[in-house]
């Protein structure tokens, strides 16, 4: 999908980088794993506090959840369970002042695959 690891990009420099460190890091690894695509978003940034991470999870698993804070997430982890359903999305670790790992799953599927998923939706 376009522009799903771009908002995890975006999130790591506006508030995790610090420009004041000479080691700044982010690692986007990804894999196949049974049928199934991980992506892994990891830096050494500031993390998120346990409270705003909490509330960041919540509007994860419940869209409806009044904030601006996470919307870049809520938008990429909605579509990905619009396309591909609710066993997919993104769940995010993370330690404060240590960094953040965001994780997506997304199903391997073929591009012919993920067009016939996308005419079927729209379709709808």
């Amino acid at each position: 999908m376009k522009h799903s690891i771009q908002p995890l990009i975006e999130n790591y420099i506006v508030h995790g980088i610090d420009t004041d460190r000479p080691d700044n890091l982010l690692t986007i690894r990804a894999f196949k794993h049974e049928g199934d695509i991980y992506i892994y978003v990891i830096d050494n940034g500031s993390g998120i506090p346990e409270e705003k991470l909490n509330h960041i999870k919540q509007k994860l698993k419940n869209p409806d959840v009044e904030s601006s804070s996470g919307l870049g997430l809520t938008n990429v982890n909605e579509r990905i369970m619009l396309l591909f359903g609710s066993s997919y999305g993104m769940d995010i670790y993370s330690e404060y002042e240590k960094g953040t790992v965001v994780m997506l799953k997304l199903p391997a599927k073929t591009r012919e695959e993920l067009e016939s998923n996308v005419q079927n939706v729209n379709s709808r």
